[in-house]
């Protein structure tokens, strides 16, 4: 419908991604799963209309789960597909603040999504690590951007981590500081113009 927000992932585990989208007027996801060559649909309602979608393996089953950051609060709720993505057992963090831009990403490689926000204000990036089980006394910080940039985080250097990136819409400049070298060195491309959307590597 108008308004859904895309949301894919391998949802029901067969390694294959299934198509789904984000309904924000109902907080309800639907999901074609892969699985059944896309003939069934599976829903949850999970989110509210304001809140930002940002699904990933954050159990480390390598499944994708459901969650939600909500800008208001800073909050992040998942729903885990270990689970089965019961309600009763949902996961919830504080990280972020408002005006934060959420990003789910591995930056830790080892398999499973951690918690991330990219702040325009000061360019900085912060990250709650899986391997530390998200504790807030382990976070890191990596300063890289400007306000206006977009956050287009993807695994550009093959190492199987995610690389920190941005994308300049006033230059069409890819920026991306790469993990294979502790995120330290970087490299641009110019790729794209001014209204253009940047896709990044999944």
């Amino acid at each position: 419908m108008s308004g859904d927000l895309p949301a894919p992932g391998d949802y029901d585990g067969d390694g294959r991604t299934d198509v789904a989208v984000y309904r924000p007027s109902t907080g309800v996801w639907y999901i074609r799963q892969s699985g059944t060559s896309f003939t069934t649909f599976v829903s949850y309602q999970w989110g509210l209309s304001t809140d930002v979608t940002v699904p990933g393996d954050y159990d480390g089953d390598r499944q994708t789960d459901i969650a939600v950051f909500r800008p208001s609060t800073g909050t992040w709720f998942l729903l885990t597909s270990s689970s089965g993505y019961s309600i009763d057992s949902f996961r919830s963090y504080q990280w972020g603040l408002p005006g934060d831009i959420p990003l789910s990403g591995d930056f830790d490689g080892d398999g499973t999504t951690d918690l991330a926000v990219f702040r325009p204000l000061n360019g900085t990036w912060y990250v709650l690590t899986s391997s530390s089980d998200y504790s807030r006394a382990s976070f890191r910080s990596y300063q890289w951007g400007l306000n206006g940039d977009v956050p287009a985080i993807g695994d550009y250097d093959g190492d199987g981590t995610s690389d920190i990136t941005v994308w300049r819409p006033s230059t069409g400049t890819w920026l991306i500081k790469t993990s294979s070298s502790g995120f330290g060195a970087f490299v641009s491309y110019q790729w794209g113009l001014v209204t253009d959307t940047p896709v990044p590597r999944q």
